[in-house]
């Protein structure tokens, strides 16, 4: 496999050129059909971020531990960026990214509720054998993840816990403490900026509904990030990421034309372009990037 090193890391990671030559096969194979939106978007995600000044800053200054929490920081989990476990999102087959996830600790994933006593007993025996298979996390150690939870929480979430056995749901609910609480640790977390609602201009055809885009806490529109997708043509988007890399490690734009523009240097300086919006979008939170001129 090709390798190459993305400027401002040492590792020496896989690069993606694989990916491009499976998408671009003709006929595509039956892996490359029908990806889902929301697996799409977060290898773009972590591609993006990968290449974003906060990410190099943080690993300049804290190496993988602190990369990680700008990972964490955008709803990314279960990824090694510098590893590339991304790339199965768009090169695996499906049925090995549909795991059950209710076994592994998720009560409710729109309100972000997580049974940390199940992350805890979580390894990487068993989570294979809790998907029966479809899932494996080979260096996950769910303890370790659950006390990391507790001693770096993030103002978004709180832990608490409850005796269910002397006291009803319905009781625990209604005590005012834990309301007062919430309320409390609601107003801390209000200043990671509450998502705010825009529309953007209808489609030039005039048919359809303008988009609504929701800008705030990454991920406060999961709804649109698991329905929509602006990457639809994904050999064109790695071909904007490798002008990207080739223009940030000093080649000039004539060598990078001659290299993976076949368009010309229309197609270099579009790709620059693109791939700046989009870190702007990763860095603020507006994942995935609109595609369309929003209203001033």
């Amino acid at each position: 496999m090709e390798k190459k090193t993305l400027k401002g890391y040492p590792d020496r990671m896989p690069s993606l050129s694989r990916i491009l030559r499976l998408y671009e096969t003709k006929p595509k194979p039956k892996v490359c059909k029908n990806r889902r939106a929301e697996w799409i978007n977060e290898f773009f995600l972590v591609e993006i971020l990968l290449r974003s000044k906060k990410a190099k800053e943080a690993y300049r200054q804290g190496g993988e531990a602190e990369l990680t929490k700008i990972f964490q920081a955008h709803n990314i989990f279960d990824q090694q960026p510098l590893k590339c476990s991304h790339h199965r999102l768009l090169t695996a087959p499906e049925h090995k990214l549909s795991p059950t996830f209710d076994c592994l600790g998720t009560v409710d994933s729109r309100l972000g509720i997580q049974d940390l006593g199940v992350i805890a007993r979580l390894t990487p025996d068993t989570v294979k054998k809790k998907t029966r298979g479809t899932l494996e996390w080979p260096n996950y150690d769910g303890e370790r993840a659950a006390l990391a939870l507790l001693l770096n929480p993030s103002p978004r979430f709180v832990c608490l816990r409850f005796d269910m056995a002397h006291h009803s749901a319905e009781t625990i609910l209604d005590s005012p403490w834990l309301r007062h609480l919430l309320r409390e640790r609601h107003k801390q977390a209000k200043t990671l900026q509450p998502p705010t609602i825009r529309l953007v201009r209808s489609p030039a055809s005039g048919v359809g509904e303008p988009e609504i885009v929701s800008e705030g806490p990454l991920f406060a529109f999961s709804d649109r990030q698991r329905k929509w997708t602006p990457f639809k043509d994904i050999p064109g988007w790695l071909t904007n990421l490798k002008c990207y890399d080739l223009c940030e490690d000093g080649h000039r734009p004539d060598e990078i034309v001659r290299k993976v523009c076949p368009n010309g240097v229309s197609q270099y300086y579009s790709a620059i372009k693109k791939i700046d919006k989009a870190i702007k979008s990763a860095e603020n939170g507006t994942w995935p990037p609109s595609t369309s001129r929003r209203i001033s």
